[in-house]
């Protein structure tokens, strides 16, 4: 099972209980942040779905202000995929894990006095 650790904000997984080093050493996973990547993208929502060998985690923005579809008597969000995520499925754990830890953490943080 990957151990979550809590630091300043943000919750690092540790993904080495999943892999298996020569002699069956686990190594130790050191992730690098390209400068480009470091701001991130913001998404308006996410939408989960998954085949049999991941789950995939599409982000999408808003592109424009929804419009009333009169056809189909509906509101339609235009939006675009700003980033698509492939875990395996035994990430999906850890990754509910780490996000239940930091909601926990945003709603302490953030509670009304």
């Amino acid at each position: 099972m990957a151990a979550a650790r809590h630091h300043l904000g943000a919750v690092a997984i540790d993904f080495s209980a999943m892999l298996t080093g020569e002699g069956g050493d686990m190594p130790r996973i050191q992730l690098a942040l390209p400068t480009d990547k470091a701001a991130g993208v913001f998404a308006d929502f996410v939408r989960a779905w998954h085949t049999k060998d991941c789950f995939i985690l599409d982000f999408s923005s808003y592109v424009e202000p929804p419009m009333r579809d009169e056809a189909a008597d509906d509101i339609v969000q235009q939006s675009s995929v700003v980033s698509r995520v492939r875990i395996p499925p035994a990430q999906v754990f850890e990754l509910m894990k780490a996000l239940e830890l930091q909601l926990s953490a945003w709603e302490s943080e953030t509670k009304s006095n």
